[in-house]
């Protein structure tokens, strides 16, 4: 008798699959716990890091910028302060917001000082105020969609994905969002609303000029940037999405709701809309380079480049432009091809700041010694020659708030910049120190490179700092601040400071250079 082996039933089937498809879901739901949980305990850190005011007796600094400053630099001028002030209580506290302009800066300036209590303050910022670098974390590298846009695990796998194909790519300047012209008393109107604080009037002022605008296109997209500053995102983009129904074949209006939709996450959409942008005027420039920085972040680096090649041949002066193919061309071609790259982009921009200061670390890195000596002096020479109103009068304003409450302002340039500009802000204000360390990374530089000290060329001359780029800018920021600790105009809360600790606070000094010791 033949022996038939039997058959295996469909419900034992599709119950090895459901068994398979439930164990693929727990590690999914596990992969995704685990994630949020590292992401909540990296928020709790650096609140705990920020920890409540733990009473009198204690110095507190507080350390206000960008994304630079959101880096480790606070974290270790704390502790050089702590070692060698012979203190120990001390803190620093890190309010460095990614790609915040100094109008967000100062818009929390007076909460972050009502909470700390700070008795110092060290101030680096303004980079951002002319479109600025929004660091590469902060950005989603796909598009989110459906019940996938909140899930940790995609993002990771998409996150992988993309530095499997363009390991150094590094970080890419994010798009210059040039603000739309509008009547002069109108932009200018609500601009400086919004700079006092009174956001009310900003809008007040913009629901006016809306109500009386033949052309209401340009307003809306100011009005929408407006409301996207201030996280009112829904709002945003109902304004901009209005201004591209009433002007379908207004570019500047198309690229705004893009460059809004992409800052949302939702990149697919907005590379829809650059690419209908593109229809309506194929050689708008801009948005040739919106669309190819965009592709870098899709991991599609081919296409990018091709974009943004395109984008600076219709408009060589596009500098966010040039510096964007830095990072594309080294990854395809190596270091050597930048040195057409970069001979053409000061060929079309020679009094470009930031070009100059990316080819003297070009050629500083490449033997050319002298040319980028010549680099380093016409990029400082240029930078005195100009300056935005914005960072002004932020400036300016936050000095004269510290002022009010007699805290100590030190103001720190971004590393490779010279103090002058800064001196012409601020003058003889009192309390001002100024941190000059141009010298002391470019010693750095030329004993250690480039890659050492920065990560990336957002600002041209230098980027976001490594690890040892921090402990420079630690160091730069705790010469001063010292100095005011030994003299007394840094003292700890409190009526009587306990053994051990610097002496009462003496009258507020004037301004200071750092490394220059207050007489007493």
């Amino acid at each position: 008798m033949r022996w038939i082996a039997p058959r295996r039933s469909n419900a034992s089937w599709w119950g090895r699959l459901l068994a398979l498809l439930l164990g693929l879901a727990t590690v999914l739901v596990v992969a995704e716990v685990g994630l949020r949980g590292v992401g909540f305990a990296a928020r709790w850190a650096m609140e705990y890091r920020n920890r409540e005011d733990p009473g009198e007796g204690w110095i507190r600094i507080l350390c206000v910028g960008e994304s630079t400053t959101a880096g480790l630099y606070p974290r270790i001028l704390e502790q050089i302060l702590r070692e060698q002030s012979g203190y120990e209580r001390i803190y620093v506290v890190n309010r460095g917001i990614p790609g915040a302009d100094t109008s967000v800066i100062l818009a929390g300036l007076e909460t972050e000082l009502d909470r700390w209590q700070p008795q110092a303050v060290v101030a680096m910022m303004g980079a951002s105020d002319h479109g600025g670098a929004i660091p590469w974390d902060d950005l989603p590298l796909a598009e989110r969609t459906g019940w996938t846009e909140r899930w940790k695990v995609a993002k990771a796998i998409r996150y992988l994905a993309y530095t499997m194909r363009q390991e150094r790519a590094g970080r890419v300047r994010e798009a210059a969002n040039t603000p739309v012209p509008l009547e002069p008393e109108v932009a200018r109107s609500a601009l400086e609303a919004e700079i006092q604080g009174n956001l009310a009037e900003a809008e007040a002022r913009f629901a006016q000029a809306r109500a009386e605008a033949a052309d209401p296109v340009s307003l809306l997209v100011a009005w929408g940037g407006f409301l996207e500053r201030h996280e009112r995102f829904e709002e945003a983009q109902a304004r901009l999405e209005e201004a591209v129904r009433l002007g379908p074949g207004n570019v500047e209006a198309r690229l705004a709701l893009g460059t809004f939709t992409r800052g949302q996450g939702r990149m697919r959409a907005a590379e829809r809309i650059f690419r209908e942008a593109l229809e309506i005027e194929p050689n708008q420039a801009r948005a040739w380079y919106l669309l190819g920085n965009l592709l870098v972040f899709r991991g599609r680096p081919e296409e990018a480049r091709s974009c943004i090649e395109r984008a600076v041949a219709l408009d060589p002066s596009l500098v966010d432009g040039w510096l964007a193919l830095v990072p594309l061309v080294r990854a395809s071609e190596g270091d050597a091809a930048l040195d057409d790259l970069v001979e053409r982009a000061l060929v079309a921009n020679p009094e470009s700041d930031t070009l100059l200061g990316l080819a003297a670390h070009h050629w500083l890195a490449t033997g050319r010694t002298d040319e980028a000596e010549a680099a380093f002096r016409r990029a400082n020479t240029i930078r005195l020659q100009w300056s935005r109103p914005m960072t002004v009068w932020n400036y300016q304003r936050m000095q004269r708030i510290l002022a009010d409450r007699g805290i100590e302002l030190v103001v720190m340039p971004y590393p490779m910049r010279e103090t002058e500009p800064l001196r012409m802000i601020l003058g003889d204000a009192p309390g001002v120190t100024y941190v000059d360390h141009e010298d002391r990374f470019r010693t750095a530089l030329a004993r250690e490179g480039y890659d050492a000290l920065f990560v990336d060329h957002c600002n041209g001359d230098s980027g976001h700092a490594t690890v040892r780029g921090d402990t420079l800018l630690a160091q730069s920021a705790a010469e001063p601040l010292l100095d005011l600790i030994r003299s007394g105009a840094v003292a700890p809360s409190g009526a009587m400071n306990p053994t051990g600790g610097p002496p009462p606070p003496a009258s507020r000094p004037g301004p200071r250079a750092s490394g220059d010791r207050p007489p007493g």
